[in-house]
């Protein structure tokens, strides 16, 4: 990396690697698939991401008022059915979010603000892992039942999530903000909407 940034050093880093292995219920239902399927999602949504940004810090790669995003899920607040490493891998990120933050707010003086975006249902090519081997119109039917459940009525974009990136890396504009779970849902998560009579 330092090679590669060549005397620069870093204002932005997005921490989004991110996957899930899903899957059928009877894949992972030995002892060793589960522990390798956890292990898995542990190293890529959470080990990566400190290691990076540790790495980064250690090595005074981050330019004074610099921004690290991490991107969270709603996982880490309500759980998932059949994918219980993802949901404690996000889980995790919030923890880690908030011990950067203080970490990295005076470290070589450079004030590195930290936060982590909590994302609901967002259109992605990723996404689809969650649901293989469907048709086009299946797929759209799948994005397009998201709106039957959300308060703003369609699933997340990738533009949706962008914008805010932009926001959280503009220290004039956000530069007060660092260690907070910022969620970005369409408003799938407020319980009112969920809990209010049906007309």
């Amino acid at each position: 990396i330092k090679e590669y940034l060549n005397g620069s050093c870093i204002d932005l880093l997005v921490n989004n690697a991110g996957g899930t292995h899903g899957g059928s219920k009877k894949k992972y239902k030995s002892n060793e698939n589960l522990l390798s399927s956890f292990n898995w999602h542990i190293d890529l949504m959470l080990t990566t991401p400190y290691l990076l940004t540790r790495y980064l810090s250690n090595m005074n790669l981050f330019n004074d008022k610099a921004s690290v995003i991490n991107i969270g899920s709603l996982a880490a607040h309500y759980g998932t059915k059949d994918n219980m490493a993802y949901a404690i891998s996000k889980s995790a990120i919030q923890g880690l979010t908030k011990c950067l933050a203080f970490e990295l707010s005076r470290k070589n003086k450079k004030n590195v603000r930290v936060n982590n975006l909590e994302l609901g249902y967002v259109k992605t090519d990723i996404a689809k892992q969650s649901v293989p081997n469907i048709t086009q119109k299946q797929e759209d039917l799948y994005w397009n039942s998201f709106g039957k459940v959300t308060p703003l009525q369609r699933s997340g974009t990738v533009k949706d999530i962008v914008e805010m990136i932009i926001f959280l890396s503009d220290n004039e504009k956000s530069g007060w903000i660092t260690g907070q779970d910022i969620v970005i849902d369409g408003g799938i998560s407020l319980p009112l909407f969920h809990s209010r009579p049906k007309l």
